[in-house]
C-alpha cells in the first residue's frame, strides 16, 4: 500500500460513501474525525487523551485507533488522513509526535487502508483561506461547514484534514 506523496492532487475518484478516518496526532492529544464524503456527513469527531509515561500512551494509542476503525470502517472503501510531521521547536516533542505518527501509521497499514498526509498549513489554508490561521478560526470553519458543534480544538484539526482531502474527490465540499 503506497503511501500519496504529501499533499499530491492526484487522487482518483471514490465511490459514493467514501469514508475518511483522519487523525491529528500529538504526543498527549491525538484529534481524530470520521467524514462520509458522499453525501458529506459527519460521523464522529474528537480527541483521544493520552496520559502516562510515552510507551503507555503508544499503547493505548494503538487500542484507541483500531477500535476506531472497528466501529467506523467496516466496509473496504476507507481513506486514512494523517497530518504530515514537522519540527518543532522541542526535539523530545518532534521525536515524541513522530513516535504518535508511526503508531497511527502501523495501524493503518495493518487494515489496508488508503495513505495520505498533509501539512497543517494547507488544510488551514484550504479551510481557513490562510496556511497561519488561528486554531480557533479553522474551528469556526470546520463548524460552519458540517453544520456541527465540535468544541474540541484537536478533533477540529482533524477534520480539517479530513475535509481537505474530502474536497479532492468533490468539488462542491471545497470552502469558498
Amino acid at each position: 500500500m503506497p503511501a500519496v506523496p504529501v499533499d499530491s492532487a492526484a487522487a482518483a475518484s471514490p465511490p459514493p460513501g467514501r469514508l475518511v478516518i483522519a487523525l491529528d496526532p500529538g504526543t498527549k492529544r491525538v484529534g481524530y474525525c470520521v467524514l462520509e464524503t458522499r453525501p458529506l456527513r459527519l460521523r464522529a469527531a474528537g480527541t483521544f487523551v493520552l496520559k502516562g509515561r510515552l510507551h503507555f500512551r503508544l499503547g493505548w494509542l494503538q487500542e484507541a485507533v483500531e477500535r476506531l476503525f472497528a466501529e467506523h470502517a467496516s466496509r473496504g472503501d476507507l481513506d486514512c488522513v494523517v497530518e504530515a510531521g514537522f519540527i518543532s521547536k522541542g526535539m523530545q516533542s518532534t521525536l515524541a509526535t513522530a513516535e504518535s505518527r508511526g503508531v497511527i501509521m502501523a495501524a493503518i497499514a495493518r487494515r489496508k487502508a488508503d495513505y495520505f498526509e498533509y501539512h497543517a498549513t494547507s488544510a488551514k489554508k484550504a479551510i481557513a483561506g490562510n496556511g497561519r490561521a488561528e486554531k480557533e478560526d479553522v474551528a469556526r470553519f470546520v463548524n460552519a461547514i458540517l453544520g456541527s458543534k465540535i468544541d474540541d480544538l484537536d478533533a477540529t484539526d482533524a477534520a480539517a484534514l479530513a475535509l481537505m482531502h474530502a474536497s479532492r474527490y468533490r468539488k462542491e465540499t471545497c470552502v469558498p
